[in-house]
């Protein structure tokens, strides 16, 4: 929830494995949330809650025997998906039980403060049944030059 919600912009901690089962330890340093909205005839159809997160790599556990540089970009695709797998479901579930404590209706009446007038009344049922998606951007920063090695991993 602190991740979508926007109240945490930092200080949150992650881990993702890549495809050679290597884990990486994230501390999430900046994050951002913004909310756009579609309308459609002046009536909100769908939101896209856009979430960037910058992040620094804090620890690499690897049973690789050589080493070997960090790939950022499959590290930024798999931290896109990590943070979209804990984000989306939480959207879902608050939107699923009439609750908004993302923000998003406040967020509605700011952008659009005329048309919230004609929807107040009826904001329970829009919200109900507007398309929310999640799409996040997320930068590696600082991977302070981590080389993988091997590591003993404990079976």
């Amino acid at each position: 929830l602190s991740i979508v919600s926007g109240n945490q912009t930092d200080g949150i901690f992650l881990s993702v494995a890549d495809h050679d089962q290597n884990k990486y330890e994230l501390e999430i340093v900046d994050l951002n949330r913004k909310m756009e909205f579609q309308l459609k005839e002046g009536k909100p159809v769908s939101l896209t809650i856009h979430i960037s997160a910058e992040t620094n790599i804090n620890e690499v556990i690897s049973s690789d025997d050589h080493k070997k540089t960090v790939e950022t970009e499959e590290l930024t695709a798999l931290l896109n998906q990590k943070i979209h797998e804990i984000t989306a479901p939480v959207v879902s579930s608050l939107q699923n039980r009439e609750v908004d404590v993302l923000g998003i209706q406040d967020a509605f009446y700011h952008q659009y403060p005329l048309i919230w007038n004609k929807w107040k009344e009826n904001w329970k049922e829009l919200y109900r049944n507007m398309e929310i998606k999640v799409k996040v951007d997320s930068k590696v920063n600082r991977t302070y030059n981590i080389l993988r090695k091997a590591t003993k991993i404990a079976s």
